[in-house]
């Protein structure tokens, strides 16, 4: 499911404004390097995909096995995370499409 998933939200927060700032002051600001920021983005993509599919198998291993507290505690904690990467991810494809144009601008 990945590391982020298991985080649960109050971490994926603070996990996920880390990396926008990177990306914001690093690669926008000092390398200004829109590829780079574009592969993060989309490794942020895998990570949302990867977590949602080790939700379904939770879920379905859940529903085999009777409800278990610690397989219920993962899926709180992995759809909370998710929620706040989407967010996250939402941000990310502004900034990036942002400085692509401030870059166009000012070639």
């Amino acid at each position: 499911m990945g590391s982020f998933g298991l985080m649960g939200k109050k971490n994926t927060i603070n996990q996920s404004a880390k990396l926008l700032t990177f990306v914001r002051e690093i690669f926008f600001n000092d390398v200004q390097d829109v590829e780079f920021s574009k592969s993060v983005y989309g490794q942020y993509l895998q990570n949302i995909t990867d977590i949602e599919k080790g939700l379904v198998e939770l879920r379905q291993k859940k529903m085999k096995q009777r409800v278990r507290k610690a397989i219920s505690e993962t899926i709180k904690k992995a759809d909370e995370s998710v929620e706040v990467i989407k967010i996250v991810r939402k941000s990310m494809l502004k900034y990036n499409s942002s400085f692509a144009e401030d870059l166009q601008v000012r070639q």
